[in-house]
């Protein structure tokens, strides 16, 4: 075979080959974001399970479990971010102060999601309230 056939043969060969490559990479990126959105869905739903009205133990087990589930699939600005809010709640900080935490793990999840967000963005959940007695 010569050079210029060996040439032609990969002029034919390679195009295809790093376009399926390119192609399956990004089919790969996009499961891993719909993995990883859906179990920041699911630790964003568990939230207002430990808010005021609604906390009780087996939500504290269904949040735990989601917060522990993240260690799976989640960034590593993610995971800090988590364990900063987590501290936040387990030291008793002022409301404000834990907002801000949770508002910034949010942050960190969108923008390990590639989602934009900007500097001054802030999550307020909303809840169900507590029943009157």
């Amino acid at each position: 075979m010569s050079f210029e056939e060996l040439l032609a043969l990969l002029a034919i060969v390679l195009p295809p080959t790093f376009g399926y490559v390119y192609t399956k990479k990004q089919m790969l990126e996009a499961d891993r974001n719909r993995i990883k959105q859906e179990y920041y869905r699911k630790y964003i739903e568990t939230l207002s399970l430990i808010t005021d009205g609604e906390i009780n133990h087996a939500n504290k087990v269904v949040h735990a479990k989601a917060s522990n589930d993240l260690y799976i699939i989640a960034s590593r600005e993610v995971i800090y971010a988590l364990q900063i809010y987590q501290d936040a709640q387990s030291n008793r900080m002022p409301n404000e102060v834990i907002n801000f935490k949770m508002s910034e793990l949010v942050k960190a999840m969108r923008k390990d999601l590639k989602i934009k967000t900007t500097a001054d963005w802030a999550v307020k959940l909303w809840t169900a309230g507590r029943p009157k007695d």
